[in-house]
């Protein structure tokens, strides 16, 4: 019969056991003795650098997607590039064309349709947007109402 002792570590590196063997008389004998579990230590350093790692992993991922996220609301030469590689069958002006014309937000919306959407459709929907872009841009009353939302936004931003 062997009977073990535990603290409340959870990877234990020394324990107290107990031993309960029978003589040949036929007594019960209890022998103690402390032992050294050694897969324990090697399991304790594999815990503590895998702790690390994933520690490392999870920082350098929130930095990567942060940086990603970024990039995207600041550089339009960058959303276009990102748009021009999710909608490959159409025209890079009017890529271009929808980058320019509306806001980040708007961009985002079609950011996030083209993630869901097949290539095909969604450079359907691309040429469709085109088209009424430049039909807003054309029309002279949507042109002026363009030009004084411009001028509204750079008032606001001094």
């Amino acid at each position: 019969m062997f009977h073990c002792k535990s603290t409340s570590n959870i990877l234990e590196k020394l324990n107290k056991c107990t031993v309960h063997r029978f003589t040949s008389s036929g007594n019960v004998e209890s022998l103690e003795a402390i032992i050294v579990l050694p897969t324990s230590m090697i399991h304790e350093k594999i815990y503590i650098f895998l702790w690390y790692w994933f520690f490392m992993m999870c920082v350098l991922s929130y930095a990567v997607l942060l940086a990603y996220r970024l990039s995207l609301s600041v550089v339009p030469c960058f959303r276009l590039k990102v748009l021009q590689m999710r909608c490959e069958n159409s025209n890079i002006l009017d890529l271009g064309l929808i980058t320019d014309v509306l806001s980040i937000d708007d961009w985002f919306l079609i950011y996030l349709l083209s993630k869901n959407m097949d290539p095909e459709p969604f450079s359907d929907l691309m040429t469709t947007l085109t088209t009424e872009l430049r039909y807003e841009i054309n029309d002279p009353e949507n042109w002026q109402c363009y030009v004084i939302g411009i001028v509204f936004w750079i008032e606001l931003e001094q």
